[in-house]
Parts: structure tokens; sequence; C-alpha cells
């Protein structure tokens, strides 16, 4: 063999050879475009410090590895995919994945993470799975993901998370994935946006249903797509005289409702076709702006004139409880701001009028 012969095999030994050894215990393949190595299921309480630098796959998942620090991953630049689920880890260092700058795949689920270093993500250009369900999370810092614009799977499901501010999600122009299910969510009026985003865009969304809320009262167990936006509409107090049932006070919101039930119990509606059990089915239409107001002290001249109850009582945002009272009001030619800084007269016959107009859309 020529010296040419045994020079190209050094190079090429030396260029196949990992630059540290595998460590004790796990499996390395270093033969390959993709150098890895496996050290999971093997009851480790670090990371250990002989790794390759050249890796670009590293699992140490299933293991007992309680914290993770800036030298955990400080020779290890190269590597695309780290796997790190099913430990017990609690805490992570800032900077501890700040230069792991050709990372795509991160896997941290299944630990006891109260916090995650979420500055790191503004140097992981290139992420594009992010992996945190199952952990104990409670805050997501609104410019978490301006940096992250190629991460295409989301999953924080299965943490402590409340809320979401809004905007948060609005860099990540390539996600198509997203579990946030099996989060305390809190339905408040902050998180309409949240709702608002997922029904917008074409993701896929692990257990949809299962994005639940716990709080306010009200909608505790709801699924966050079932609450209705119009509990956020800011109410308009409007009075009016009513010749038939003398003084009514109207707290009123927009009805953005697909679908409304009215017991209809006076004889200007008898013409009109009714159900079996006396209700008439009224689809929303919008003229000029319908409202649905609740009637705060309606008279013992007419108690049943005209009420409304829901096939769904959350439809409103309003729980209708035994006795209470809703009617429709159409406000013509007036717009939210207007009716909410002045004082409307409201005949019965606008109220007569609307139910009219919607009716003849349904029977000609």
């Amino acid at each position: 063999m020529g010296l040419s012969h045994i020079f190209m095999v050094i190079v090429w030994c030396l260029s196949h050879a990992p630059t540290n050894p595998c460590p004790e215990r796990c499996r390395c393949v270093s033969a390959s475009k993709r150098p890895s190595a496996d050290c999971s299921y093997l009851e480790l309480k670090s990371i250990p410090t002989d790794l390759p630098s050249n890796l670009t796959q590293l699992s140490i998942s299933v293991n007992q590895i309680t914290a993770l620090n800036t030298s955990c991953f400080a020779n290890t630049w190269s590597i695309v995919s780290l796997w790190l689920s099913h430990n017990q880890i609690v805490t992570i260092a800032p900077g501890t994945f700040r230069n792991l700058t050709q990372l795509m795949n991160l896997d941290i689920s299944h630990n006891l993470l109260l916090d995650f270093p979420w500055s790191d993500l503004s140097t992981l250009h290139k992420l594009q799975i992010l992996i945190l369900n199952n952990n104990r999370l409670v805050y997501l810092p609104l410019d978490t993901f301006s940096s992250t614009k190629e991460l295409r799977s989301l999953q924080l499901s299965n943490n402590h998370f409340s809320t979401i501010a809004e905007g948060t999600f609005q860099p990540l122009s390539s996600l198509s994935h997203i579990q946030l299910h099996s989060n305390p969510f809190n339905c408040s009026c902050q998180l309409m946006w949240l709702k608002d985003w997922l029904e917008k865009n074409k993701l896929t969304i692990d257990r949809r249903k299962e994005i639940t809320c716990s709080s306010p009262k009200e909608f505790g167990g709801f699924s966050l797509n079932q609450v209705p936006n119009t509990h956020c509409k800011i109410p308009l107090a409007i009075q009016g005289d009513d010749p038939f049932a003398g003084k009514i006070n109207l707290l009123c919101k927009e009805a953005g409702i697909s679908k409304l039930i009215v017991n209809a119990n006076f004889k200007r509606l008898k013409d009109y076709k009714k159900a079996a059990n006396g209700t008439i089915s009224i689809y929303y239409i919008k003229e000029d702006m319908i409202y649905l107001c609740h009637v705060s002290n309606h008279t013992s001249e007419a108690p049943n004139e005209i009420s409304i109850s829901y096939n769904h009582a959350e439809v409103s945002g309003w729980l209708q409880e035994q006795g209470q009272k809703f009617i429709l009001v159409l406000v013509v030619n007036s717009g939210v701001k207007q009716v909410c800084c002045s004082t409307v007269t409201l005949l019965y016959c606008w109220i007569t009028v609307l139910i009219v107009l919607l009716l003849a859309h349904i029977w000609p």
C-alpha cells in the first residue's frame, strides 16, 4: 500500500470519528450524515459531559434529570433534534439553549417545569417543533415567538396556563399544529381573542373540545369555542315608556345570536305559524341594529307579553334564571356609541315591527 493510500485512509478515519467518544452506556451512531446519541432509559441524574461535539440528534429522555444549566450543551452546537421528555426537570437556566442555533425539534414534555427560558427562543430561528406539554407552566410572555417564525408545531397542553396575551401567536405565520387543551383557562373577555384566532386560522387543533374554561363561574366546564363573545360587549342602558308594560329599564347587548326562541303570548301574533309548544323560531337577521335586552322592571299588568328563552343558555352570555325576562329591540339608524350616550324612546310597536320583520323573512 502506497503512502498516498495510507494518507487517504487516515483522513477518512479522522473525518468519520467523533470529536469525543460516545458517553458510557449511551448508544451512538457516528458513521452517518446525522451523528446521534441515545442516552435514554439510563437513570441519569445529569446531562453527560463528554457528548460528541458533532451530534445532530440527542435523546436523554426517561431519566432522572432535575435541572439544566448553560454548561449542559455548551459543546454541542450542531444539535438539530433534542429530546428531554419524561425526566423530572424543574428548572432550566436562561441561556441553556441559546447556542443551539441549528435546533429544529425540542421536546421537554412530561417534566415538572414551572418556568421556561423563553428568551432563549430568540436565537432559535430554525425551530419548527416545540413540545412543552405536561408540565406546570403558568406564563407565556407576549414576545415569546417574535423570532421563531418557522415554528410549525406548538404543544402546550396539560399545563397551568390561565390566560395568554393577545398577539402572542401573531408572529407564527408557519404554524400548522397546536395543542392547548387541559389548561385551566380563565375565559374572560381578555381571552376571547384566542377563540377568534383559533377559528380564523387553518390549524390542526388537537382535542379542541378539551380547550375548556375553569373560570369565570358561569362558563366553568365550557369549551372555549362555546363561550359567546356577546358577553364582552359593553352593555347599553336604554329606557323607554311602553304603553302596555309601562316604564321599562333595559340593559342591552348587540345580539350576534344565530337562533332565539320567542315566547309570544299576545294576540297580534296569532296569524303567524307557531310550533306545537306555542313557541316561534326566529333566526337572527341584522337590519340596522338588534339588541338582546334584559327587562329589569316589567309591570304586573303585562308580565308575559314578550320574553325570550334560548335553545342553549350560553348563547348570549346571560344565563336566564326562572322569572327573568328578555326582549328583542330594534334601534333604527343608531350606532352603539349614540345609543350608549343617549336616552332612546322605545315604543311597544317597535318590538312588534321587529318581530314582524323577522318572521317575514322566515314565512312568506
